[in-house]
């Protein structure tokens, strides 16, 4: 039910002139992510959810959301930093220990192959994405200056 409701509410975030509620929305999903572990205890499907649902709401510079929201709100650099608990979900990097802790929820292929299947497509659309805003943002600077 959980995973419905963060689809949901990635398409309800995507109506132009809604900038408002893309930012509640925007917000619930960045904090979704900011929960997994070993942060929080925020399952994988829901994760995946969060981060499709993030990518097709933040894919173009050029939504009315987009500028007062994706970057007044800083999303970009919030998005980054789930990286590392995004790969740690995904089991890149295991053997990071604090404390004496392993501190990976990795998905086993074997017994979730398929959550695990989703899981790896995520953290590759994830990267590719980042490398994609940035490319927009640096794009959407040098056409102010020309």
């Amino acid at each position: 039910m959980r995973v419905k409701s963060i689809g949901t509410l990635g398409v309800i975030a995507r109506r132009q002139g809604a900038v408002d509620v893309n930012k509640a929305v925007g917000h619930f999903l960045l904090g979704i992510l900011q929960a997994l572990p070993p942060k929080g205890d925020t399952t994988a499907d829901a994760a995946i959810e969060a981060l499709n649902a993030f990518y097709d709401i933040y894919a173009d510079a050029e939504f009315d959301y987009d500028a007062p929201v994706f970057v007044a709100c800083g999303f970009f650099p919030a998005l980054k930093g789930v990286v590392p608990a995004v790969k740690n979900m995904v089991g890149i990097g295991l053997g990071v220990f604090e404390c004496g802790i392993i501190l990976t929820k990795a998905i086993d292929k074997r017994k979730q192959r398929d959550l695990r299947l989703r899981a790896d497509e995520a953290l590759e659309n994830l990267t590719a994405f980042i490398k994609y805003k940035e490319s927009e943002r640096k794009k959407a600077r040098l056409m102010t200056f020309t």
